[in-house]
């Protein structure tokens, strides 16, 4: 055996390498997919990105992007109900960070909560959702949160309400922040309607949110 050995590398020959098993598809290698428009691709990568369930792997944000892809139809046919139990896939907390999927998913489910699309209209539960993205930065969640809270809330108690005005500007003064441009008009409006002490307490609100003191820019 050594002897044929000798023979074959003397004539510039080599022996056969295992190639081994095909590295695991990553979540970059399906946006790369998705932004080629190269759909099946996406949608393979991406499933078998989610189905590994390790948090390096991106795997909720996997769950998102499919769940997007059924949402809107893309590469896939159009499947409200999916899109919504994907959608949901993604939002848990992750065991090894300790953080929630991405802000996206938890407003998205929180719309469909919220509009009864792929689900069951639940507005205590869209609120919720909707605080969860605004506290993982989603810069469009804190208006519609504002919005939730100041005309869904016809049927709560007086007391309540309160609650939910001050909240809702609490929520206002962060999208104005955010420069979600729909904030100012509504914010302006509601700021009248409210006494000096639910505006303070509003302010002191929405400073908790903030890393840095931005008090001085929380004005009505």
């Amino acid at each position: 055996m050594l002897r044929v050995l000798l023979i074959v590398l003397s004539f510039g020959g080599a022996l056969p390498v295992s190639a081994g098993p095909a590295p695991a598809p990553t979540y970059e290698q399906g946006m790369t997919a998705l932004e080629a428009n190269d759909y099946p691709s996406a949608l393979r990568i991406f499933r078998k990105v989610a189905a590994t369930k390790e948090v390096k792997q991106k795997y909720r944000h996997a769950f998102y992007r499919l769940g997007m892809m059924y949402l809107k139809g893309v590469g896939v046919k159009k499947d409200e109900r999916e899109a919504y139990r994907l959608l949901e896939a993604a939002q848990p907390l992750d065991e090894e960070t300790k953080t929630h999927g991405p802000a996206d998913a938890w407003y998205q489910v929180a719309v469909m909560d919220r509009d009864g699309i792929g689900t069951n209209k639940e507005i205590s539960t869209a609120s919720i959702g909707l605080a969860r993205a605004v506290a993982l930065g989603h810069k469009k969640a804190a208006f519609e949160a504002a919005m939730l809270a100041l005309y869904d809330n016809s049927h709560l108690p007086n007391s309540m309400q309160r609650h939910d005005r001050i909240y809702a500007l609490r929520m206002l003064f962060i999208a104005r922040m955010d420069n979600d441009v729909r904030a100012l008009p509504v914010l302006v409006r509601h700021c009248k309607r409210l006494n000096a002490e639910e505006i303070a307490t509003a302010r002191e609100d929405a400073q908790a949110y903030f890393k840095k003191d931005v008090r001085p820019k929380l004005v009505c």
